[in-house]
């Protein structure tokens, strides 16, 4: 996986590691192929999922960042404990400070809890609110 100190002007948070895959993929994909850098940052490793343990998600979150040709980092936050923290800001924001990307994503916006979707889980909620 890509050290979180190489250059990167575009990075897109996801609370588990086939988040960002699965909610944007073809969306990160265009800048990626126009010569932008992307970061996909998830916030945690996924271990508690049922369908596959942490090392399992781990090999597939690496395989799709080669295969979208994308940096990734996973942070160390814990699954389904994720929440709107000051550790867990302190984390997001020194991505931002050392990339200073151009443009970030989330795979939550805030205008879909007036449709009644913001979030499936608690770890996604904390990621829109962080």
């Amino acid at each position: 996986m890509t050290a979180p100190y190489s250059s990167h002007n575009l990075i897109a948070f996801g609370a588990y590691p086939d988040d960002v895959e699965a909610v944007m993929g073809g969306t990160v994909v265009k800048p990626v192929e126009k010569a932008s850098s992307l970061l996909v940052v998830d916030l945690c490793d996924g271990e508690l999922a049922r369908h596959a343990g942490g090392s399992e998600r781990a090999r597939q979150a690496k395989r799709a960042a080669r295969i979208l040709g994308v940096g990734r980092v996973t942070l160390s936050l814990q699954d389904r404990l994720i929440q709107d923290s000051i550790p867990a800001r302190l984390a997001v924001a020194r991505l931002i400070r050392v990339h200073e990307p151009s443009l970030f994503f989330t795979t939550l916006v805030p205008h879909g809890a007036m449709l009644g979707l913001l979030s499936i889980s608690p770890s996604m909620s904390a990621l829109c609110m962080t």
